[in-house]
């Protein structure tokens, strides 16, 4: 907790539910067709698997992202049912994780605001959402042209929650990032402008990237973005009790990232 309050990351070990959940995730993935994941893919909502090229750092469409990336919002599980993907490992093991994730993501949150003094936003919101990413050999010869496979940002969200089957991860400063590397039964969680802004800067959201590494198998990586309930009131923020609309920040920049306003997808 104390790299979290001082640095705006950390490292913990994964609780076993959600490792269990993240080791079933690989091979489930390697099972789905590619006639499955075109029926599974609603972009509207950043839901299912999602259109190579369709996300990139902020304001910045030449440089996507060089994975297969795909969606998962705990609300639209219902929706979901009629689809062959749901009944598959793959999507019992997505929703095993994000459930331990979410109830991982809540006791985190929880513990900052308790050492800091006071009251954490409502969290996790329905926004919050699991993010898988493939770097697949595929992309290799764009990434020679690359310096990221992922290029350099802030996330929008509280917090992030992100699992890893190889290195890649790298963390810093406009002038320097440098890998973080930690275990497949470790997970990294780090800051993001929401909760940088709740703490009036006290922890400040992490600047990250992905490396152009070489790999001989395809690199995953999952995350859980953590957002606050958007419906709630007008958070007063920690220190200057200034009045923060999540929502309104938060869509600024995920709409930055080439993803649909959270407006489509608010329940």
């Amino acid at each position: 907790m104390d790299g979290l309050l001082e640095n705006g990351y950390a490292v913990f070990s994964m609780p076993p539910t959600l490792r269990e959940a993240f080791r079933l995730i690989p091979a489930g993935l390697a099972e789905i067709s590619e006639d499955e994941k075109q029926q599974f893919c609603f972009p509207e909502q950043l839901d299912g698997f999602l259109p190579f090229g369709s996300e990139y750092a902020a304001n910045n469409p030449g440089h996507p992202d060089l994975c297969e990336r795909f969606c998962y919002f705990q609300k639209y599980r219902a929706l979901h049912a009629r689809y062959p993907t749901a009944s598959t490992s793959f999507y019992r093991a997505i929703v095993a994780y994000e459930q331990a994730a979410a109830a991982l993501s809540n006791v985190v949150l929880d513990a900052v605001f308790a050492r800091l003094g006071g009251t954490a936003p409502k969290a996790p919101g329905d926004d919050s959402y699991i993010q898988v990413c493939r770097y697949n050999l595929e992309y290799s010869a764009a990434e020679r042209q690359r310096e990221y496979r992922m290029d350099p940002h802030v996330d929008s969200q509280l917090l992030t929650f992100i699992a890893q089957t190889d290195q890649g991860l790298m963390v810093g400063d406009h002038q320097r990032l440098q890998h973080i590397n930690f275990a497949p039964d470790e997970i990294f969680v780090m800051a993001g402008k929401l909760l940088e802004l709740a703490t009036d800067n006290e922890i400040r959201s992490v600047l990250h990237a992905v490396s152009c590494d070489e790999a001989i198998e395809p690199r995953l990586s999952i995350m859980y973005f953590q957002n606050p309930c958007f419906r709630a009131p007008p958070y007063a923020s920690l220190r200057h009790g200034s009045s923060i609309d999540f929502y309104a920040v938060a869509d600024v920049i995920h709409q930055s990232f080439g993803n649909p306003s959270y407006r489509n997808s608010v329940s």
